[in-house]
Order: structure tokens, then sequence, then C-alpha cells
């Protein structure tokens, strides 16, 4: 069965789950990077699944995951789809919150599957601004206790999302 991979992200860690979603299943995937593909140029045509995931930033997805989405949606409810979020939300409830928020519910309806995985903060790919806000925040959560998040496991947890619909 031919996979198509595409996923749109910010620093990497997007990037990271979908190469080792791609590795996971052989020579049936394939990957697309949406941030340098231009939706209209994907063909999905030929494709029988398709893995598609995003970054989140301030609760909202990257633009080319939502152009994709919004070019494709019709053709996407022919097809099985899965969706994977990626960003720094930690509890359960913000997450579904995102899924809820960022993927139509049609499509959330229709796929095999949706899933938040855990991000990682990259503070040397960061701009001044943003280092800037982050230092802001993880001093809110050090005041409210919230412990800082642990380094994402990218192969146990892309292995995680796939289990039970593609890898059986």
């Amino acid at each position: 069965m031919k996979t198509l991979i595409l996923f749109s992200g910010k620093y990497g860690i997007t990037a990271a789950y979908a190469r080792e979603m791609a590795a996971l299943l052989g020579d049936e995937a394939e990957l697309v990077d949406l941030t340098v593909c231009k939706p209209r140029t994907v063909s999905i045509k030929d494709v029988e699944r398709l893995i598609i995931g995003s970054a989140v930033y301030a609760g909202q997805a990257r633009s080319p995951f939502k152009k994709f989405i919004e070019t494709y949606s019709r053709d996407l409810m022919q097809k099985k789809v899965m969706f994977f979020l990626c960003g720094l939300t930690s509890t359960e409830v913000d997450q579904q919150q995102a899924i809820q928020n960022i993927i139509p519910e049609d499509l959330r309806n229709h796929a095999q599957k949706t899933g938040f995985l855990p991000g990682k903060m990259q503070v040397e790919k960061m701009n001044f601004f943003e280092r800037m806000i982050l230092k802001m925040v993880e001093k809110a959560q050090e005041k409210d206790g919230v412990p800082p998040m642990p380094e994402p496991d990218i192969k146990a947890e892309a292995s995680a999302f796939l289990k039970d619909t593609v890898l059986r």
C-alpha cells in the first residue's frame, strides 16, 4: 500500500517524526515537506493512505498544512488518512482541544487516527523574540510548579502513533 507522509514544521521535530514513520513503513512510504512544496503540486491520486502532520504554535497549525487540507479536503474523504500534530501542549485536554480546533470535524471523524506527539524546545533555532517568550513561559511554569517537558523519544512516539493502524 502506497503511503504519502506530508508534514509542515518549523524547527525539525515534525520532520523527524515524519522521517521515522517513513523508516518504519519502509519502501511503501514517500515523504513530502509541505513547507517547501505548494499544495497543488502534490498528487494524491495513486496514494492509498496519507499521514499528514503539522507543528502547532500558539494553538495554530502551520499554514502549509492548513492550505493542503483546504485544497484536498474532498479528496481526503476518499482516502485512508491519519493526522498528527506536534507541539509543546502538555495536558491531554489541551492536546484534544488542539486536534478539534485544527482538524476539521468531517476529516477528524473520517480519519483512521488522530494524535498529538510531544514537541521539543530547540532554543538554538529560535529568534530573539521567541527566546524571550520562552523565558517568560518557563518562569511562569516554574512558579506554578509545572515540571519541564521531557525530551521526546521520536522513534517510540512515531511507532506508537502507527501502531494498530499501519503497524500490526
